[in-house]
Parts: C-alpha cells; structure tokens; sequence
C-alpha cells in the first residue's frame, strides 16, 4: 500500500511537470524562427540592473526590433512582456525551472536565438555592443542582414 501511495505521487508530479514543460514549449514555439528572445532574471523589478538594461533598450529600441529581439522580465513572482503580448505566458516558476534559474538567483540575462537554443547566459548587464555582435555573427543574422541589402 505504501509503495502505491509513493508511486502514484512520483506520477503526479511528473504528470504536473510535463505540464508545465508543455506550456513552456508551447511560448517558445510561438517565437521560434520569428524571433530572438531576451529573458531577464531579476529577484524584483526595483533591480538596478535591470533598470540600467532596460534604459539601453530604450535609447536604441530600433537596434532591437532590427534584430526580432523581444524582451521578457521574470522577477519573484510576476512574468512581464516588455512592449509585446504573448497568446500565452508561463508562470514565473515555469519559466525558473525551464531556464535552470534559481529563485534567489541574482540578475540573470538569456538570449535564446530563433532556432529556440539558447545562446547566452549572463549574471549581469550585457552591453549592446557586445550583444549586437554576438547576434549579427550569428549564420542566421548573416542572412538576414544579405536579404534586407538585397531589397
């Protein structure tokens, strides 16, 4: 009887965590081969950090949308879409787990590129330079920079 009660507990949290990986890749697939993401750890918004990565979106966001970048910020307990809207949005748990990112974790930036990998993890800001470099290096930027030359 004890050994029925454990196991029909391991499946229901292993039947809850396919749920939560499904609506995760269910928002990742909605971006995917459209656009790159930024995903933006914070343990609340009041972050300095945050405050500084979102000023330099801010002053350049043309830069940004040039590149498909959306940005997401994932603080405690709330998942904000800056200046877009997702047909679906993960908790800020989900998106935690997802992504390997600890609760308690300090400022933590992810760029996850259009073919759905990730391509960057930082624990602190990332310069435009720096992150516009490692974009445009990329083969699929490459061709996208040939075509936008072309028209």
């Amino acid at each position: 009887m004890r050994t029925a009660i454990i196991l029909s507990f391991f499946m229901l949290l292993t039947t809850a965590s396919f749920a939560q990986d499904e609506e995760m890749e269910a928002f990742l697939s909605d971006l995917k081969w459209k656009n790159r993401a930024i995903f933006i750890f914070t343990p609340s918004e009041a972050s300095n950090t945050w405050e500084k990565q979102l000023e330099a979106y801010q002053e350049d966001m043309s830069a940004y949308k040039e590149r498909d970048l959306l940005i997401t910020l994932i603080n405690s307990n709330t998942v904000t879409p800056v200046e877009w809207q997702p047909t679906t949005t993960p908790s800020a748990s989900e998106f935690r787990q997802y992504f390997h990112v600890a609760p308690a974790s300090a400022y933590t930036f992810i760029l996850v590129g259009k073919d759905g990998g990730e391509k960057l993890r930082e624990q602190g800001f990332v310069r435009e330079t720096d992150l516009f470099g490692l974009i445009d290096s990329m083969p699929m930027r490459k061709q996208e920079i040939r075509q936008q030359s072309k028209n």
